[in-house]
């Protein structure tokens, strides 16, 4: 996120797992742990720019800045 915003690209985590909300945790009790992997998940899911006026060139803009910021965390080890 910090090498998008870099970029000039806006990200955000995406969505918590469902069962964090606060709604389940209150009328289910879930709790944090109780499914790592969708937490573990949840953690790297973001959201892209994406708009209906959203210039092609910007698209394209975002997508190659994707593709070289997870080349550059492939490349270190990451």
């Amino acid at each position: 996120m910090r090498r998008m915003k870099e970029r000039g690209i806006q990200t955000s985590i995406h969505y918590l797992p469902v069962y964090l909300f606060e709604f389940y945790r209150q009328e289910l009790g879930c709790k944090p742990g109780s499914l790592p992997i969708t937490e573990e998940v949840g953690q790297r899911e973001i959201t892209l720019p994406l708009y209906p006026s959203m210039a092609e060139s910007d698209a394209d803009y975002v997508c190659r800045s994707v593709t070289e910021v997870l080349g550059e965390n492939k490349t270190a080890g990451n």
